[in-house]
């Protein structure tokens, strides 16, 4: 039986996620949805999620050519 797990729990040995879809025997799904660790999947647990987004790119800075001024002060 499927699940979603609303919790990290130990299921049949294995570590499982919080906010997965798992697999498990129908002993181990009842025991955890009674235990309310887990709840039956849906379709849409089971859809894969969108992909983030890429954090938008920073603005890379301007180099900026130092500027050397030339002071004369007419004594040499």
């Amino acid at each position: 039986m499927k699940i979603f797990t609303t919790r990290g729990v130990i299921a049949s040995g294995q570590a499982l996620e919080a906010g997965s879809v798992y697999d498990v025997s129908e002993k181990d799904a009842s025991t955890l949805i009674a235990m309310g660790k887990a709840r039956e999947a849906t379709a849409e647990d089971e859809a894969p999620a969108c992909p983030p987004t890429p954090p938008a790119a920073k603005p890379k800075a301007k180099k900026v050519k130092p500027i050397l001024e030339v002071v004369e002060d007419g004594t040499e």
